[in-house]
């Protein structure tokens, strides 16, 4: 092979590993968890005050992109923006039958650092293929689930529930954490 060759090949390279993702991934910073939350991983929250607490995590992380995919649209964008989430910088999906399809695909695209699905029933092999695509594109998938599944795959599972009084707060009891 001709120097010249060698040199543009080195080049290509060294261009390559500049613009593939690190393998090390940050960390979104999250209310009542000090460390915060990795990054690239299947997050689980479960409770009465899940979407108000997802909102102020959105809030908190105003350089990460969010796509938000449910069957019927139930998130209501402006009171997203009321809760200091900038709509700029997110996607909303209404997809009726190819949910997870869907989902893999916006994973695929490596734009998002955030993903919120419902909280839907899953076989253990299709929560491996998100889970793989969350590692691969280091976006995060936070599944917005009624019950506690019972699945492995989930890295994180959060219970977020108001705490009585007159001002609103809310309780968050971490159930599960493997990994991060």
């Amino acid at each position: 092979m001709s120097s010249a060759l060698v040199s543009r090949l080195e080049q290509l390279r060294e261009l390559i590993r500049h613009t593939e993702r690190p393998a090390v991934r940050g960390r979104l910073v999250a209310e009542g968890i000090s460390e915060g939350l990795p990054q690239g991983i299947l997050i689980e929250l479960i409770g009465t005050a899940k979407a108000e607490w997802m909102m102020r995590l959105l809030a908190l992380n105003p350089d990460v992109r969010l796509a938000w995919l449910e069957h019927r649209m139930t998130v209501f964008p402006t009171a997203m923006s009321q809760r200091g989430v900038s709509l700029n910088r997110a996607v909303f999906i209404e997809t009726e039958k190819n949910l997870l399809w869907s989902a893999r695909q916006v994973l695929q695209s490596q734009l998002f650092g955030c993903v919120v699905l419902p909280g839907i029933p899953l076989v253990d092999r299709e929560l491996k293929r998100l889970q793989l695509g969350c590692e691969k594109s280091g976006c995060s998938v936070f599944f917005m689930a009624e019950r506690p599944s019972t699945n492995w795959p989930i890295s994180v599972r959060l219970q977020i529930d108001w705490k009585p009084g007159p001002k609103p707060e809310w309780a968050l009891t971490l159930l599960r954490s493997k990994g991060g």
